[in-house]
């Protein structure tokens, strides 16, 4: 089934989705009327966004501009900061605690840098010490602390970090949605 979402009177913008499930194209239109846009990443990492102007030009306006004024640059960080955060909370992550403030560095620069969860924490707490002004010794216990003090406490560092960075990269690619 080809189903039209988009149309903007007589310019007619439309996106086709493909599918044999209509709840999908339900699901499309929920997260497009929700967050006004949505970031689709193609198959060489580049992502595509869809804009919903039905109700709200303006607006429509404001994101594409914001999107097209800085590309990779500083809205880059500021998506990435909103989608982090956002699972950094939902996993009650402590920003006050300084474990995750330094699991939120190094989980950053892992994505933004394409990089595979590290195969142990150490790589993570040397580079984070190569980084700040803490010991090896303090980062490792600091992020020990921080993963306590959350729901990520039943497992270990390594595995809060993989389930961070999972999470946060299928909130990225999501657009923002959960």
């Amino acid at each position: 089934m080809i189903e039209k979402l988009l149309r903007d009177g007589s310019n007619e913008v439309e996106m086709n989705v493909v599918c044999s499930d209509f709840s999908l194209l339900e699901n499309i239109n929920g997260m497009l009327s929700h967050n006004g846009v949505i970031g689709v990443r193609d198959g060489v990492g580049k992502i595509h966004y869809i804009v919903d102007g039905r109700r709200d030009r303006l607006g429509a306006t404001h994101t594409v501009t914001t999107l097209i004024q800085s590309p990779g640059g500083s809205q880059r960080e500021e998506y990435y900061d909103v989608c982090a955060k956002s699972v950094f909370l939902q996993y009650g992550m402590n920003f006050a605690h300084t474990g995750t403030v330094i699991l939120y560095d190094s989980i950053k620069k892992t994505i933004y840098q394409g990089e595979e969860v590290p195969i142990n924490m150490k790589t993570v707490y040397m580079d984070a010490a190569s980084r700040t002004l803490l010991t090896f010794d303090q980062i490792e216990r600091d992020v020990r602390y921080a993963i306590k003090r959350s729901a990520l406490s039943g497992g270990g560092s390594k595995s809060a970090y993989r389930t961070l960075v999972a999470a946060i990269k299928r909130r990225i690619i999501s657009g923002g949605e959960k």
